[in-house]
């Protein structure tokens, strides 16, 4: 009976032992303070401790401070044409937006039509070798120029005009007259032996039809026809 009561006593003991030991755990470093709560300064002040949003900062006036956003590259400008390159570059147009004729084709009229001007004769020894040397110089120019016979004759009557009244020749009409006949008789066959009698060393007998059209066409815009 004696050995159960000191059985019993030991097992309270130990029950009493083991229920002290047991109690909440505790740190000597307190609790952890989470991000984004307020902790606790040494001097007593509460700080408040925001966790950083993507995209920007916090400075320490309370202003938030954007990332710095790469700055496109400055284009250098592009040069723009001036009126003479563009006037260069695009060819001359009429009213109506066609290309008109070059003046190199032009003044290639213009440079024959003087000739005649110049050595043309009528009524004199040798007048007519010299017009059929002329006619067979404007029928060569006509076979190689791209002018049409409109052109032909816009600028025969242009160049004509230009003529200072106080110089034209009282026989100019009929010296292109006479180029104006004597180019038809070249347009036929058969005027191997007139060519060589007036000196004519091209090569361009017999011109075409084409040809002859377009170099009457110059002289009917002088003489009308």
């Amino acid at each position: 009976m004696k050995r159960f009561w000191i059985i019993l006593l030991s097992l309270t003991l130990a029950l009493s032992l083991a229920a002290c030991g047991q109690g909440p755990a505790s740190s000597d470093a307190g609790a952890q303070t989470p991000s984004g709560s307020d902790s606790q300064t040494e001097d007593g002040e509460t700080e408040s401790q925001a966790p950083e949003a993507d995209g920007g900062t916090e400075s320490t006036d309370g202003e938030t401070q954007q990332p710095a956003e790469d700055e496109p590259a400055e284009q250098a400008p592009e040069e723009t044409p001036s009126e003479d390159d563009a006037a260069a570059e695009e060819p001359a147009t009429d009213a109506g937006g066609e290309t008109g004729p070059a003046q190199s084709d032009l003044d290639a009229l213009t440079a024959v039509l003087d000739q005649i001007r110049t050595d043309g004769r009528v009524g004199t020894a040798g007048s007519s070798l010299t017009n059929a040397y002329l006619a067979a110089t404007l029928l060569d120019w006509a076979e190689g120029t791209p002018l049409t016979e409109e052109e032909c004759t816009a600028a025969a009557i242009d160049w004509y005009a230009a003529i200072p009244a106080d110089e034209l020749d009282p026989e100019l009409a009929d010296v292109f007259d006479a180029i104006y006949a004597v180019c038809g008789e070249l347009m036929t066959e058969g005027q191997e032996g007139l060519l060589s009698d007036c000196g004519y060393t091209g090569g361009g007998y017999p011109w075409s039809e084409e040809a002859g059209a377009r170099a009457l066409a110059a002289l009917n815009g002088v003489v009308g026809g």
